[in-house]
């Protein structure tokens, strides 16, 4: 998805608020509205939850902690809005079963 300036959005993957960005994201840079570590897998083009190691470079080093910032030298910062209403995975289905429960 892009602007009308044909310049890429980007977005934090913490809080899903836009980020202006004037090129790729050091290891140190922070989401200046909630402090997230932006050089994160979850802020990059090739992290994909499905896959066994999270990311769809087979040479990228594994990661274990992907909402921290890493030394990934294949991180590109996804641009475009997050897909989702922001809710985990887990968070839907807990929710899901206590709707199952409730009177």
């Amino acid at each position: 998805m892009f602007e009308t300036t044909g310049k890429p959005t980007y977005f934090c993957h913490a809080c899903r608020r836009e980020l202006e960005l004037e090129g790729k994201p050091g290891r140190r840079d922070e989401c200046p509205h909630c402090g997230a570590e932006l050089h994160a897998c979850l802020n990059c083009q090739l992290y994909d939850p499905r896959l066994t190691r999270g990311c769809r470079e087979p040479q990228a080093d594994e990661v274990r902690d992907v909402q921290r910032a890493n030394f990934c030298s294949w991180f590109t910062f996804r641009s475009g809005k997050p897909e989702g209403d922001g809710e985990s995975e887990a968070e839907k289905s807990r929710k899901a079963f206590e709707a199952m429960f409730k009177k």
